[in-house]
């Protein structure tokens, strides 16, 4: 019962930000870009709390994988650091493809109609 109370909630949390985001949109384009650059934040502000658990996260096992196949440890605390601050973007990846998918085809239908109204004009001129 606890693990579908958490799936629950994580999901209407999901559902949640992506309804505040499809509002921001609808309000303002500009505004759009506020959550995106929230997890954005977050991603970044992972990194050091990631630097600050490096000791103990020796035995992570992504870690350990790394390691093994790189043999470095500098590279593999590198990659490691990487595979974390990618895993944390996804959300704001999510969220930009939605400013995109609601703005992005405004600029393109918008030159059309402008295309469309130079015809226009030029029909009217001939």
């Amino acid at each position: 019962m606890k693990n579908i109370m958490e799936w629950l909630g994580l999901t209407g949390g999901m559902t949640g930000i992506l309804l505040l985001q499809l509002f921001l949109l609808k309000q303002h384009k500009r505004l759009g870009f506020i959550l995106p650059i929230a997890t954005f934040l977050l991603a970044i502000l992972a990194l050091p709390g990631w630097v600050a658990y490096l000791p103990d996260a020796w035995t992570n096992q992504s870690f350990m994988f790394i390691l093994e196949r790189v043999g470095y440890a500098k590279v593999a605390e590198v990659l490691n650091g990487m595979y974390v601050f990618a895993l944390y973007n996804l959300p704001t990846v999510l969220l930009l493809l939605m400013v995109y998918a609601v703005h992005g085809g405004t600029r393109r239908h918008n030159r059309l109609e402008r295309e469309m109204d130079l015809m226009r004009v030029e029909d009217l001129n001939d």
